[in-house]
């Protein structure tokens, strides 16, 4: 089976379209109520912008991961899974890196707003410690 260059560009790209789109979709709920409270002012904007900062994640996800497939896409593969293959890897990896970055930058600001509300002097909980039990040994 054989699959011209074009089919496999335009196969590519609705990958590129649809994979970051899903991951945006499922997102969308969380991040708004998230980046509304963190750009409201008091005088009702937090949806706005959220709804603003939202939407630019959108295009970023999407263009990034198309920019993705068109540069190193294999459009000229001689069998149609290596074309597929490496289309689902270069989307895979633009979406990983959309919400990771989208992720930091969130949780960047959250910290910070949560660290402003922390009474003064008072000292974060320390993370748990994870103990491996040696070979042999229960864990209880």
């Amino acid at each position: 089976m054989s699959l011209s260059p074009f089919a496999a560009l335009l196969i590519s790209l609705a990958l590129a379209v649809a994979g970051p789109l899903a991951a945006m979709r499922y997102l969308r709920p969380i991040l708004m109520q998230t980046i509304g409270r963190l750009c409201d002012d008091g005088q009702g904007s937090g949806p706005i912008a959220a709804d603003f900062w939202t939407r630019a994640a959108y295009v970023l996800a999407i263009s990034g991961t198309a920019l993705l497939v068109l540069l190193w896409g294999d459009f000229d593969a001689i069998h149609p899974m290596q074309a597929l293959r490496r289309g689902l890897l270069l989307v895979s990896g633009g979406v990983f890196a959309s919400v990771a970055f989208i992720a930091f930058n969130v949780w960047k600001h959250v910290a910070a707003l949560l660290a402003a509300r922390r009474p003064p002097g008072a000292v974060p909980a320390p993370a748990p410690a994870v103990c491996w039990p040696e070979d042999g040994e229960s864990s209880s």
